[in-house]
């Protein structure tokens, strides 16, 4: 994670730690990507993106399934993007296994 969003805050980062630390299986179901270039810079671009994140646990105990949607700040650095900003957009709760 931190190769592709060097900035990431390392609150951000200890919780994502501590969440594939607990979880045996750890998916993501991306439900709606949409990504806008800067009219201005080319190597500038947001994502906004909607995702499903199960997480079963190593503990044995029920998945749990939170609905996630987020917003991306994107730079291009030579071939590669990079996530400069992440600002979550708040839409509901976690709910249990589906």
């Amino acid at each position: 994670m931190t190769v592709v969003f060097p900035s990431i805050p390392r609150q951000t980062e200890q919780a994502m730690q501590r969440t594939f630390d607990t979880c045996l299986v750890y998916e993501v179901r991306y439900d709606g990507v949409r990504v806008r270039m800067d009219p201005d810079d080319d190597t500038r671009a947001t994502a906004d993106i909607r995702s499903s994140h199960t997480c079963t646990p190593k503990s044995g105990g029920r998945e749990t399934t939170t609905d996630k949607h987020d917003v991306l700040s994107l730079r291009k650095v030579g071939d590669a993007w990079l996530v400069d900003d992440a600002a979550p957009v708040p839409i509901g709760v976690s709910r249990e296994a589906r």
